[in-house]
């Protein structure tokens, strides 16, 4: 993973494997750019392919599949803001912009740990096998319990998606209300 990163630094590539940040002014990694054009979307897809061929498309998980999927949530921020109490409009692309400029390696949680899968989280034995909020405070959201399918365990920072098949859309087990970054 380090000389994938490495490769963002090669004097050949750097062009390539990098844009300049419209918020620092410093390089940041092509699998953050936002393309607004047919160039933007060539460039990236160079850049993945400098990846993948390192790798010989072994490495089901490069930091550019998270990176192009928080970037999309960042293009499309306007969604966020839509039907909340809360506009997250504004917090995912602040999010965006960190990760972005700090460069970091995300991994991503889908489901819940697969106990009794006939019946929601609620319902389990023990209300904290499925991670659920436990506090809301002026410091944030406080949260017991597990996710599972983190595909990256040498990642900087998780990305809690709210998908299961149980649809939870409120409560305690709605983590992210509609991906609006609460937590």
């Amino acid at each position: 993973m380090a000389k994938l990163y490495d490769l963002q630094h090669d004097p050949e590539l750097i062009d390539i494997m990098t844009y300049i940040s419209p918020k620092s002014g410093e390089r940041v990694g092509t699998s953050f750019l936002m393309p607004k054009t047919i160039e933007d979307l060539a460039k990236r897809t160079r850049m993945m392919k400098i990846w993948a061929d390192y790798s010989f498309g072994l490495l089901g998980r490069t930091p550019d599949y998270l990176n192009s999927a928080l970037m999309a949530m960042a293009a499309a921020s306007e969604f966020f803001g839509k039907n909340a109490k809360v506009n997250f409009a504004e917090n995912v692309v602040k999010y965006y912009e960190y990760v972005r400029e700090k460069d970091l390696l995300l991994t991503h949680t889908l489901i819940n740990p697969q106990v009794n899968r006939s019946v929601g989280p609620s319902k389990q034995v023990d209300p904290f096998i499925a991670a659920r909020i436990v506090e809301k405070n002026s410091e944030g959201v406080v949260v017991r319990g597990a996710r599972m399918l983190a595909t990256f365990p040498l990642a900087d920072e998780i990305l809690v998606f709210p998908f299961d098949r149980f649809k939870i859309r409120s409560g305690r087990y709605a983590l992210c209300n509609g991906l609006c970054f609460t937590c």
